[in-house]
């Protein structure tokens, strides 16, 4: 019973803990790319306020502590913690060789782990910064 206890209470802390993004993405940049990807229309391989598709959800959680399901997506925090959890894997100092930048952020997530190198990204990019901008004034 207290096993069990114990095990409830450290899934709640992993929860909560994805449901506060910190690291490399402020609140500024989730706010201004939640409103680009809201910009673009609906999509029904697309979940969320962050239009998260299933291979991205799933790739997030394969390397990850990532409950729920795509289905979950629909909810921003959900959607914060599995944008996160993509980061961590694919927008990291090893990988990029420095520290991921706000842009690196936002090319990866809108073309995939190698969208950070990816000149095609840009336009999408500058959306994100314009959008950054309002945000932070």
């Amino acid at each position: 019973m207290m096993a069990s206890y114990v095990l409830l209470l450290s899934l709640a802390f992993l929860t909560y803990a994805h449901y506060n993004p910190s690291g490399p993405i402020s609140q500024a940049l989730f706010d201004a790319l939640r409103k680009v990807a809201n910009s673009a229309g609906t999509d029904p391989t697309l979940k969320g306020p962050y239009l998260i598709s299933k291979a991205f959800w799933l790739d997030a959680k394969e390397f990850s502590d990532l409950g729920g399901t795509w289905d979950n997506c629909s909810d921003q925090k959900y959607s914060e913690s599995v944008i996160l959890a993509y980061m961590e894997r694919y927008a990291t100092r090893t990988r990029l060789g420095r520290d991921p930048s706000e842009e690196d952020i936002v090319r990866i997530y809108h073309g995939g782990p190698d969208g950070w190198r990816d000149v095609s990204q840009i336009p999408f990019w500058m959306k994100v910064k314009k959008q950054l901008e309002h945000v932070r004034c």
